[in-house]
């Protein structure tokens, strides 16, 4: 059967009679598979306008170029730090933030410890610092090649 108004049909909840044989939904359709919002966002010290147009995304991708000491700089190159990025994603009521974008001055967190200060989890640590201290919720991650994030529910 070619894909047409029968499909439609069927799609809708509809009984379809193909052949003289009756086709019924349960028997092709699954349940219904909630849709994902991901807000993605670079290249800006300002993302005000996006609480417009969103509301509770499952992600919200924003840039954080570099730490939170370093904002009059950020601004100036209109890029974002972890404090930035984290309040528009709890403003947003987003549930999980991923922070990307990052200056090359911090290394990757895979090729180093926590500890070391020119490492991106010192991006990390301001961002769930900035989050702990509104008393929110909200998964936070750094972006890394490769990397998978599971948006089910």
């Amino acid at each position: 059967m070619k894909p047409g108004p029968m499909f439609s049909q069927i799609k809708q909840g509809n009984i379809v009679v193909f052949n003289g044989e009756e086709l019924n939904p349960g028997d092709f359709v699954g349940p219904p598979i909630p849709g994902r919002e991901i807000v993605i966002f670079g290249d800006t010290c300002n993302s005000d306008e996006i609480l417009n147009f969103t509301k509770s995304p499952d992600m919200f991708v924003h840039e954080s170029t570099m730490e939170n000491s370093l904002e009059v700089k950020c601004k100036e190159y209109g890029h974002s730090t972890p404090d930035m990025a984290a309040d528009i994603a709890i403003r947003s009521k987003a549930k999980h933030l991923v922070l990307f974008h990052l200056s090359p001055r911090y290394k990757p967190i895979t090729e180093c410890s926590e500890e070391e200060s020119d490492s991106a989890n010192i991006l990390l640590k301001e961002a769930r610092d900035y989050i702990t201290s509104k008393q929110e919720k909200l998964d936070v991650s750094i972006a890394q090649d490769f990397m998978s994030i599971d948006l089910r529910h």
